[in-house]
């Protein structure tokens, strides 16, 4: 419009003033849509490098995103575009995300959340998005009580259904299980299987969703959770059927469904399948389970094993497994992507979990 108008005053209705007026406008106008259109491109090279790749050279990607963020940064806020600014925070995102720098993600989703306050016009999608990255790094740092409102906001503009609030749904159960309020997460499991709009859909995020479920299920059996029904079926050989090829990964992705497999035997005191978990375990921890990979694990796997070797007495069960807990605790969880998914509930609650069901039981049956 402007380089008609500047053309229009410039020879068919002559006027200097107008002219120049609208020739500014078209000027700065070529610049922004060329700091627009190169935002996009930086943003989309490394989104496809990133999106498409997990094993990416982060240490080569962090340079290339520095790179481009230094020759947009002088942009920010000087250009009248909503494209380049989403672009321009995304990226940011992304590099202090792969640095796994979460109050800085944190920080630019709250940049580009202002933003789109003042452009005048709904941006209902990158809003979502923008408040979903917000509420998974708040749950990376383990600040569960700002991501549940955040959660809540997304789940306000979602559409039921869609893998995005089922991702929103997995979001409101860790939450749920990192504060312990597990009554909470096991009525949110129960009323995603019961909507049509869940059972129907395809998405990733059901595996861990069901993954959450095996888990409230054993806390079922340990009466943290009250419901438990004698002829219930095994969640997590549910599970295992459900998911044949997670069960079977063998990158330490599937940790927690072994963890759960022991669980629910010591639980229902079926020995010979205990013994059975032990042994698997013990393989699976010698060989793909290394110290450098984590160290929790290794940790809390050794402290189940003394349970079973000091045949559940729970004074030798401590005092053998403390140097192991005690190392548990020295080494914080870690806060990235992978480490969330492997131990969604802390060990450290885990194992709290374990020893005061068998100090109950003990109390409850001569056995133990």
């Amino acid at each position: 419009m402007a380089n008609i108008l500047r053309l229009y005053y410039g020879m068919t209705e002559p006027n200097v003033s107008k002219c120049k007026y609208y020739t500014q406008i078209y000027a700065e106008t070529i610049d922004y849509v060329h700091w627009e259109n190169k935002s996009t491109l930086y943003y989309e090279s490394i989104n496809l490098q990133f999106g498409k790749n997990k094993k990416v050279n982060k240490d080569l990607m962090v340079i290339e995103i520095e790179r481009y963020l230094k020759e947009l940064q002088p942009f920010e806020n000087k250009i009248r575009s909503f494209k380049f600014h989403r672009n321009y925070y995304n990226l940011n995102m992304v590099f202090h995300h792969i640095q796994n720098q979460y109050h800085e993600v944190i920080g630019y989703c709250d940049k580009l959340l202002d933003y789109i306050e003042t452009i005048g016009f709904p941006s209902i999608v990158i809003k979502r998005n923008t408040i979903r990255q917000k509420a998974e790094h708040l749950v990376l740092l383990n600040n569960f009580d700002e991501a549940l409102v955040e959660v809540e906001k997304i789940l306000v503009l979602e559409t039921e259904g869609t893998s995005t609030w089922i991702n929103a749904q997995k979001m409101l159960l860790l939450i749920y299980v990192n504060k312990r309020e597990y009554l909470k997460a096991d009525k949110i499991t129960t009323e995603l299987l019961s909507n049509q709009n869940y059972t129907k859909a395809i998405s990733a995020y059901k595996r861990q969703i069901a993954l959450i479920g095996v888990y409230l299920y054993i806390f079922r059996l340990m009466h943290i959770i009250p419901g438990y029904q004698e002829d219930q079926k095994s969640q997590v050989k549910k599970y295992m059927n459900e998911y044949p090829e997670f069960s079977r990964d063998k990158s330490s992705m599937n940790i927690p469904i072994i963890i759960a497999q022991l669980l629910e035997a010591i639980v229902l005191k079926r020995e010979g399948e205990v013994i059975d978990r032990i042994d698997a375990l013990k393989k699976y921890s010698s060989r793909y389970i290394t110290k450098s990979d984590s160290i929790r694990s290794n940790c809390f796997i050794n402290m189940l094993l003394e349970v079973v070797r000091n045949n559940y007495h729970i004074v030798a069960i401590e005092r053998h497994a403390k140097k192991y807990h005690a190392k548990l605790l020295a080494n914080p969880k870690l806060t990235s992507d992978e480490a969330a998914e492997v131990e969604f509930i802390p060990y450290e609650h885990l194992w709290e979990i374990i020893i005061n069901f068998m100090k109950h039981r003990r109390n409850q049956d001569n056995r133990w």
